[in-house]
């Protein structure tokens, strides 16, 4: 895609889909405005070059998105992307491979989408597996059996997911994309370990991760021990 990297834009590809981004920095003049003259005349350059090998560029399914922190969001949110003479205004939330990115980066709306009772459904089927293995009735207690089996309930490894997934991103055994968008500074030590993320803002997505890890609050069988 030499009409992408001529204006050094970003960019994902898929079957049917174009992705492209920029990122910016609100504190200096204009920063953002410029990325959106350069994104503007990419995607002009990219309809050029479609119409010229008989394509069409789909209008109807083009999405504008701004991602940022809430605080910075309120300065960024009348900023528009202009394409020939249409202007396109920013979305608040986009549909990207299965997930659900806010503009703000807090998958609140993708998270709110996973009802309890999906969550309810996964526990009797891991309840049900339990059962099968140990060869329990069908309604004996499952519980015993999963502590048995060293599995944690469903809710459980959710939260224990969360806390591995942020060790490993302090640890800096996660990649650099998601370890570059938090800021350790931040850690507070105490009862509760806080890490809030310092989300760089950006023009269509960036994932940045906010995640809450408070390790005491999880049952004592969470931890290894050495026998």
């Amino acid at each position: 895609m030499l009409q992408v990297h001529r204006h050094g834009v970003n960019y994902h590809m898929y079957a049917d889909d174009i992705q492209s981004y920029l990122d910016f920095d609100p504190s200096i003049p204009c920063d953002a405005e410029c990325c959106l003259f350069r994104l503007s005349n990419c995607i002009q350059d990219v309809q050029t070059w479609m119409l010229a090998n008989k394509l069409m560029l789909n209008e109807n399914k083009t999405e504008f998105f701004i991602a940022s922190a809430p605080y910075q969001y309120k300065r960024l949110e009348l900023l528009r992307l202009t394409k020939g003479n249409t202007t396109i205004n920013p979305v608040s939330s986009v549909w990207n491979l299965g997930v659900t990115f806010d503009n703000s980066m807090s998958m609140s709306e993708h998270i709110t989408g996973v009802k309890q009772h999906d969550l309810n459904r996964l526990q009797r089927l891991q309840n049900k597996a339990a059962r099968l293995i140990h060869k329990k009735p069908k309604y004996s207690h499952a519980r015993p059996l999963l502590t048995d089996l060293h599995w944690l309930q469903v809710d459980q490894r959710i939260n224990f997911k969360t806390a591995l997934n942020m060790f490993k991103t302090v640890s800096n055994t996660f990649p650099s994309y998601i370890s570059d968008t938090l800021d350790l500074s931040k850690l507070k030590s105490g009862g509760t370990s806080i890490l809030k993320e310092v989300l760089k803002p950006c023009i269509l997505h960036r994932w940045s991760p906010q995640l809450e890890l408070t390790p005491n609050k999880y049952p004592e069988r969470f931890y290894c021990r050495t026998v």
